[in-house]
C-alpha cells in the first residue's frame, strides 16, 4: 500500500481527571517511497484528505475510529499531514479462526 504501516504513537487520555488510560493509536501516513514519486504521493495525499471525512461520517462497532488529523512540518516520517486511528489488535483472519 501508499501508507506506512510502522508510524505508531502513544497518547495519553482519560475520561476523568483523577484517572488516566494510556491508548495506543495507529498514525497514518505515506511511505517515504510514495513522496519521492509526485504521482504517486498525489494520490496518497488525496486518499489521506478523503479518508478522514468518510471515517469521521461512519459509527459501527466494526470500523476503526478516527482520533484525529494533523498537518505538521516538524513530523519527520511524515509528508506534513497524517490521521490518527484506533490501533488494531488483530487481524481479520485471526479473529475468523479465533
Amino acid at each position: 500500500g501508499a501508507f506506512a504501516s510502522s508510524c505508531v504513537r502513544k497518547a495519553q487520555a482519560s475520561a476523568r481527571p483523577v484517572q488516566k488510560k494510556q491508548m495506543t493509536y495507529a498514525m497514518k501516513c505515506s511511505r517515504p517511497q510514495i513522496r519521492s514519486n509526485a504521482d504517486q504521493f498525489i494520490i496518497g495525499v488525496e486518499d489521506l484528505v478523503h479518508e478522514p471525512a468518510i471515517l469521521a461520517s461512519l459509527d459501527h462497532p466494526n470500523i476503526i475510529k478516527l482520533h484525529g488529523r494533523a498537518i505538521s512540518d516538524s513530523f519527520p516520517l511524515s509528508d506534513g499531514y497524517f490521521i490518527l486511528l484506533d490501533r488494531l489488535q488483530d487481524t481479520l483472519e485471526d479473529r475468523i479462526i479465533h
